[in-house]
């Protein structure tokens, strides 16, 4: 029996499916930003979009017999697309943006960075583009490391589980340090009532 979350998300997918550019031939193929790759409304893509490939990877491996997307080659193919369109609209210091062109966000690169992170533990190397993924998750991982911003303190929640899905998929020390790092801060910050 499928739980009442997975009822009120299936219908829900095509809409999401309708955000992606699914063209192999287009240049923002894997694309989540319809604003970006379709309407012509920015003149960047928004990296937060790409957190579409999180929800998809889930469906993909979870095997329910209402989920018609469980194991789906085609949602596997978009979920690649997706991966490979976070990759190629990264930063040289390993950011984002997620307003405006060059704003290096860093809640865009905390929080595409979880999903991304979360969706290769996930599916692990049945991804053909797994290990140079970790690339860019690295590199996304230094610039969250050497930048912070308190203001906003759920961005830096994010950042901590992206750091620590780093260090799980490469085991470099550093990425876990950075986690530790972010959390005593974080710690000092919070209020008794939570």
């Amino acid at each position: 029996m499928s739980s009442i979350y997975l009822k009120k998300i299936l219908p829900e997918i095509p809409r999401l499916l309708g955000l992606l550019d699914k063209n192999i031939n287009s240049p923002t193929f894997g694309c989540f930003d319809r604003n970006f790759w379709h309407y012509n409304i920015t003149d960047f893509p928004c990296a937060r979009f790409q957190e579409a490939v999180l929800t998809l990877t889930l469906l993909y491996n979870l095997n329910d017999p209402e989920n018609i997307y469980f194991e789906n080659p085609n949602i596997f193919s978009f979920i690649y697309s997706g991966i490979d369109f976070w990759c190629k609209i990264q930063k040289k210091d390993g950011s984002f943006d997620e307003w405006y062109p060059n704003e290096h966000s860093f809640v865009a690169t905390a929080f595409s960075t979880y999903a991304i992170s979360e969706s290769l533990i996930l599916l692990k190397e049945k991804l053909e583009n797994f290990y140079r993924s970790i690339k860019y998750l690295k590199k996304a991982g230094e610039f969250l490391i050497s930048h912070e911003d308190f203001t906003a303190c759920n961005q830096v929640a994010g950042s901590i589980i992206a750091l620590y899905n780093i260090y799980l998929l490469t085991s470099e020390e550093r990425f876990k340090k950075g986690v530790l790092l972010k959390l005593k801060k974080l710690e000092r910050i919070q209020k008794d009532e939570g």
